[in-house]
């Protein structure tokens, strides 16, 4: 058969769409917890006759444990060990056997970047991690040395990556001791750089990054100015929630 001249235009294909994951996702968040014995919330507890659900209603309970992700502030350390920070007015150390209630609460991860956790030395952090580790609950924001404090957790969520980050930049007075290379403690952010680094490695792995943030003024509804400059550098990191706690 005859053929037709080719003019030697090429059509164009259309270019697919990106995919986008959808997923439906609950994820709850708690402030600060503690469970020193000696402190007001233990107390309570104790006085409700010591059953969780007893002193938390059991449907709140429930909505924790049923969420995909719970994640609460562990401001205080998990030790039988140790001494009181110095200079410290409250300092915070729980029976490790405590645990129990985060694990009855469906805590699955907990942040340690605060102003408690360090309260009775390296010791007593330690034996945070181990307890929380023996648990099966994650920590982020405080480790062993910098490499640990700067890790991220993450968690594989109805098709999504999604990473939990967190900092502190809670004292006036810096007591709570910084992780460094060969050192622990907890990841600091009032110079922003290393937590923009961790922000920015989580992003390049997750779908929803979540940065936690340890900041502000206690006792205060007053917003820093530093809170709403450095968490607009946060979310340029690719922090898609931001979750503060402390104040």
């Amino acid at each position: 058969g005859g053929g037709e001249a080719s003019s030697g235009a090429v059509s164009s294909v259309p270019t697919e769409e990106p995919e986008v994951k959808t997923a439906e996702i609950v994820m709850d968040f708690a402030g600060d917890i503690n469970l020193d014995d000696s402190w007001y919330v233990m107390d309570a507890l104790h006085a409700s006759g010591g059953t969780i659900s007893d002193a938390i209603d059991p449907a709140l309970i429930q909505r924790m444990t049923a969420a995909d992700l719970c994640c609460v502030n562990n401001e205080f350390s998990f030790s039988d060990r140790g001494i009181p920070m110095a200079g410290k007015a409250y300092t915070f150390r729980a029976n490790p056997e405590n645990v129990s209630i985060l694990q009855t609460l469906g805590v699955d991860v907990v942040t340690l970047a605060n102003n408690h956790v360090y309260d009775y030395g390296e010791e007593a952090f330690l034996d945070t991690l181990n307890t929380l580790k023996g648990a099966g609950i994650d920590y982020v924001g405080a480790g062993r040395d910098r490499n640990e404090a700067m890790t991220p957790a993450y968690y594989e969520l109805d098709g999504l990556t999604i990473a939990i980050v967190n900092a502190t930049r809670a004292e006036k007075n810096i007591m709570t001791p910084e992780a460094d290379e060969n050192s622990s403690g907890v990841l600091r952010c009032y110079d922003t750089a290393l937590f923009e680094q961790v922000i920015r490695e989580a992003k390049e792995r997750a779908d929803v990054v979540v940065c936690c943030v340890h900041w502000g003024t206690e006792y205060s509804y007053t917003l820093e100015e530093i809170q709403r400059s450095t968490a607009q550098t946060y979310i340029d990191a690719g922090a898609d929630v931001i979750v503060g706690t402390h104040s």
